[in-house]
C-alpha cells in the first residue's frame, strides 16, 4: 500500500505544474545540486537566454504583468539589468519577456514574483472581509497561481535549418 503511495506521489510531483519548464529546470536543479555540495568545486552560473512567459490571467492586466516582471529584473539586476533585457521589447501585444539570465537571477525572479502573489493575496483576502463581511464565499482567495505575473520560464533554443 505505501509502494502504491509513493508510486502517485512520484506521479503527481512529475504532473505538476512547473514556473520553470524543461530542460531548463533540470539544468538549473543540477547547479543547485551541485552548488550544495561539498563546495570544492563550486559550477560558474550560466547565463541563458530566457523566454518569462506572462500569466494571461493576472489579475492586473498583460501590461501589469509585464512590468512586474521588468521590475523584478531590474531590481535583482540592478545596472546590469539593460543589458540582461537588450532583446525584450516594451510592446504588450505579447505575453512574453525575454531576458538573459543566470540561474540564481531566474531563481530570485520567481522568489520575486511569488512574493508579490503572496501580497497580493493577503490585500485581497484582506478587502474581501471588509467589503464582503467575512461571507464563506467571499472568502475563496483566488490561487497564488493566479496572482503570478509570471506563467512560466523557457530556455530559449537556437533554431538552425
Amino acid at each position: 500500500m505505501q509502494e502504491l503511495q509513493l508510486q502517485r506521489a512520484a506521479i503527481k510531483k512529475a504532473m505538476a505544474p512547473a514556473l520553470i519548464a524543461e530542460p531548463l529546470k533540470s539544468k538549473i536543479q543540477a547547479w543547485l545540486d551541485a552548488k550544495a555540495g561539498d563546495g570544492a568545486a563550486l559550477p560558474d552560473p550560466t547565463t541563458f537566454e530566457v523566454i518569462i512567459e506572462l500569466n494571461l490571467d493576472h489579475p492586473g492586466s498583460r501590461s501589469e504583468a509585464r512590468t512586474a516582471v521588468t521590475q523584478a529584473i531590474q531590481t535583482i539586476l540592478g545596472e546590469s539589468a539593460t543589458a540582461a533585457l537588450k532583446r525584450d521589447q516594451p510592446d504588450a501585444t505579447h505575453p512574453y519577456v525575454f531576458a538573459r539570465l543566470t540561474q540564481d537571477q531566474i531563481i530570485a525572479v520567481i522568489e520575486s514574483d511569488g512574493m508579490s502573489a503572496i501580497n497580493l493575496d493577503k490585500q485581497t483576502k484582506g478587502s474581501t472581509d471588509e467589503i464582503a463581511g467575512g461571507s464563506a464565499d467571499m472568502k475563496k482567495a483566488v490561487p497564488h497561481r493566479h496572482l503570478r505575473a509570471i506563467f512560466r520560464v523557457w530556455q530559449a533554443q537556437q533554431v538552425t535549418p
